[in-house]
């Protein structure tokens, strides 16, 4: 979607045979292989605010994305730009970083801070969205960058040179498998402002205004066995970012809490696995033998009570921890507030209002 320097290192522009490119001088001697001339020499917040033309422009989800995008100012259709962010550098690459708002969580912050269209590349599997698959001819996102790689080659505009670099990647903790970052609307409850002052120095009106505070205040009153849990914890609150109470994973809820869906607003909650089986009309014989996750209950469909309609699961999973982590608050005042707010990668903020940007789990929605 754009393309960030830094605004106060110097780029240049310098040709290469054919070829011109704009670069950061600190990057020259890592990122440019064989002679070159320097043309010219700006620093990045000249660069800032130029347009240009993206590799894959074509592909119908980013015309799609970049159409229904407008301006403050009310122009339209989108065009990718250069930004200022100061998190650029110059140790590794060319001194300007690719901004994609879909693909990361700092780049989904400076995207909706400045603006910018998101494109969501990824389904709720891992695959590449249609509109987006003929760019790398693979439906896999695991497998998706040396294809990528390849097809940009072929494009003479968009790559001049390729190299191997290490990159890290996050993995998870249990079994080793890759992770891909995914952008999804859902209900979070927002931690609050982290104060950077002592804790004994916070005013009240500053613990009233953050939740993870709060929860500290109940966690001071807590014997720790052993006493290391303590100092864990508060670290934990100090560093999380916000609390989710749904989970996107392969793992359902347990047959007490099945939740089912069509698209409207009437809700049906499932008490059981007998019940299931009392009230299924299809795939049941494809779920009886499992335990009450995904993907088999997902093959179970019951009538809609209002209308006999089919309806299935909701696919979103709720989070048994959300209980975990509001016991303290909860404990602690009946009347406590727990702040939400409804964009998922985006910045938590101290709102008490409930919002959200997707369907809400343990709701059956039919249409008719």
């Amino acid at each position: 979607m754009a393309a960030a320097v830094g605004e106060a290192i110097s780029y240049v522009r310098i040709r290469q045979g054919e070829d011109v490119f704009w670069l950061g001088r600190g990057t020259l001697k890592a990122a440019v292989v064989g002679p070159f001339e320097v043309l010219e020499e700006r620093p990045g917040r000249d660069l800032v605010g130029w347009r240009y033309a993206g590799p894959f422009d074509e592909l119908p989800a980013v015309r799609k994305a970049f159409g229904a995008w407008v301006a403050p100012d009310g122009s339209s259709p989108y065009e990718h730009r250069v930004v200022a962010w100061d998190e650029v550098g110059e140790d590794e690459g060319t001194g300007i970083v690719h901004i994609a708002p879909g693909c990361g969580a700092e780049d989904f912050q400076l995207g909706k801070r400045l603006g910018l269209p998101v494109i969501a590349p990824l389904d709720e599997v891992g695959h590449l969205h249609r509109g987006l698959r003929v760019a790398v001819r693979s439906r896999r996102a695991v497998t998706s960058p040396s294809r990528s790689s390849s097809d940009l080659k072929q494009r003479r505009t968009a790559s001049t040179a390729s190299r191997r670099s290490r990159h890290r990647y996050p993995h998870c903790w249990r079994c080793g498998t890759p992770l891909v970052f995914r952008l999804v609307d859902e209900w979070f409850i927002s931690m609050g402002e982290v104060y950077d002052q002592p804790r004994e120095t916070l005013t009240t009106e500053q613990v009233d205004a953050s939740l993870r505070y709060q929860i500290m205040e109940v966690v001071d009153q807590i014997r720790w066995i052993p006493s290391f849990g303590y100092e864990r914890e508060l670290d934990w609150l100090l560093n999380m970012q916000r609390l989710d109470d749904q989970q996107e994973a392969l793992l359902g809820p347990g047959a007490a809490d099945l939740r089912l869906r069509r698209r409207a607003a009437r809700s049906t909650v499932v008490g059981g696995r007998e019940e299931l089986q009392e009230r299924a009309i299809d795939g049941w014989e494809a779920f009886e033998g499992h335990t009450p996750h995904r993907p088999y209950v997902d093959a179970v469909a019951i009538a809609c009570t209002g209308c006999g309609a089919p309806v299935a699961r909701i696919r979103d999973v709720g989070n048994p921890w959300l209980d975990a982590g509001i016991v303290p608050v909860l404990a602690r005042s009946t009347t406590a507030r727990i702040p939400t707010t409804g964009r998922s990668g985006s910045r938590p903020t101290s709102s008490p209002r409930a919002s959200r940007a997707s369907s809400a789990t343990g709701s059956t929605r039919c249409s008719r």
